[in-house]
């Protein structure tokens, strides 16, 4: 509830958000970005384990395991490069909606309003 809360409040506030690009005082390039957003990904131990308990399955151990985990590796990297570029879209159209202003405080007031209900069923379930 108390997380509600303070959605309701700073939704009632006008906040400056800071850009990725300025959020540390630096201009930051796209090169940049990409690599950052690489070691990120590469280095997710849940995207790690998942991939060593999902990809052993497909291999073919009289073929070359090389070229194997290359072209699974490719594949995943292209469709998750595809999946991104998606929510890249849907960000873009609805970038419209939640630049500070309106927007923003519709989904700040949602949000809290969201958190107290929620912490109220809870609180009232009598559940520990």
């Amino acid at each position: 509830m108390y997380l509600g809360y303070k959605a309701l409040r700073a939704a009632n506030t006008s906040a400056q958000g800071l850009s990725p690009s300025t959020a540390r005082g630096r201009t930051r390039t796209t090169l940049s970005l990409l690599r950052e957003a690489f070691l990120v990904s590469a280095s997710n131990p849940k995207t790690i384990v998942f991939l060593c308990a999902l990809l052993p399955q497909f291999l073919d151990h009289q073929s070359p395991l090389t070229l194997q985990f290359i072209t699974m590796y490719l594949t995943i990297c292209a469709i998750v490069s595809l999946v991104h570029l998606c929510y890249v879209a849907l960000a873009r159209r609805a970038g419209r909606y939640f630049k500070p202003g309106r927007g923003e405080r519709l989904v700040g007031r949602i949000t809290g309003g969201l958190f107290i209900t929620l912490g109220g069923a809870i609180l009232l379930s009598g559940r520990p």
